[in-house]
């Protein structure tokens, strides 16, 4: 599995000890236990989405690699430098040619999240689920879905690509539950 570096902890740690009035401190050791307890519960939820377990560890470097502030362009090639990859192609075959269910992926997301994200007792709203439509201004026709539509950071209607997501958020946490693509 996807495997948590010790400059990524002392940076989280430098992070949290760094922060203004913030007490408390966490041992390198409890914070490897508890990165393997969450990438473990992923796993046990997520495990039925791919038929291979290199594809799911292949998709949690690709997801890891995403999130990294440290690269600007999310090409594969990009995204498998940053994972340590010496080529593109496991990446590629990953988004290309692993067949998967992305609509299992989402239901397994929501599930974990159902179960993890859960309110105070004394909440008496409970969690909520928060739905957001984001366009993308696109110049060409080449991305799937761009075509001439309104778009609310414009204020116009004009060339994008709209997402709309849905995620489940209590007053602790929030996360992505569902996600599709806006067709015309």
């Amino acid at each position: 599995a996807y495997r948590i570096s010790a400059t990524m902890i002392h940076n989280v740690v430098t992070m949290c000890n760094g922060m203004v009035g913030a007490s408390g401190s966490v041992s390198v050791q409890e914070f490897t236990r508890v990165c393997d307890r969450v990438d473990a519960e992923a796993e046990a939820a997520l495990s039925g989405v791919f038929a291979q377990h290199r594809s799911w560890v292949m998709a949690m470097a690709y997801v890891a690699a995403l999130g990294r502030d440290d690269v600007p362009v999310k090409t594969c090639w990009d995204l498998s430098q940053a994972a340590g990859l010496t080529r593109p192609r496991p990446f590629q075959s990953l988004i290309g040619e692993c067949e998967w269910d992305h609509h299992r992926l989402w239901d397994g997301i929501a599930g974990w999240a159902s179960r993890v994200l859960t309110c105070p007792a004394d909440d008496r709203l409970g969690p909520g689920i928060a739905v957001d439509e984001t366009a993308q201004a696109k110049r060409g026709v080449h991305t799937a879905g761009v075509g001439v539509q309104y778009a609310g950071f414009a204020g116009a209607t004009i060339n994008c690509v709209t997402s709309v997501v849905a995620s489940l958020v209590t007053p602790g946490a929030s996360t992505w539950v569902a996600n599709d693509l806006f067709l015309q």
